[in-house]
């Protein structure tokens, strides 16, 4: 099987696994990482017997989801750009926490808004 992963997101995925079960691998076997290819996306596992842990990207939907956009919307590009744009978004919820906010502060100094 062939696949294509950006080379950071698999370094960071990779680090991510081996930071958490860290170096304390008793037997040699234990310092791998099992690299599971699938349909559209890779999953990365370890263990050092006391914890395991499975690290997976994220799909663009599943991101665009936690980011509050609609089902419905879309993105231009790759999954590459998709990820992207999604992680350059400002959630609704938080542009409006932000705004929020900083009209308190502007009220609370005697601003005029008018």
């Amino acid at each position: 099987m062939k696949f294509k992963i950006n080379r950071d997101h698999f370094s960071n995925g990779l680090a991510q696994v081996l930071n958490v079960v860290g170096s304390k691998a008793a037997m040699p076997i234990l310092s791998n990482v099992l690299i599971e290819a699938e349909k559209d996306h890779i999953s990365l596992t370890t263990t050092n017997l006391d914890l395991g842990i499975r690290f997976r990207m994220l799909q663009p939907h599943e991101l665009a989801a936690a980011q509050g956009f609609a089902r419905s919307y879309k993105f231009e590009g790759n999954k590459s750009t998709q990820v992207k744009q999604i992680g350059n978004a400002v959630p609704h919820y938080t542009a409006k926490a932000l705004c929020r906010e900083r009209l308190k502060q502007y009220v609370s100094h005697g601003a005029n808004l008018t």
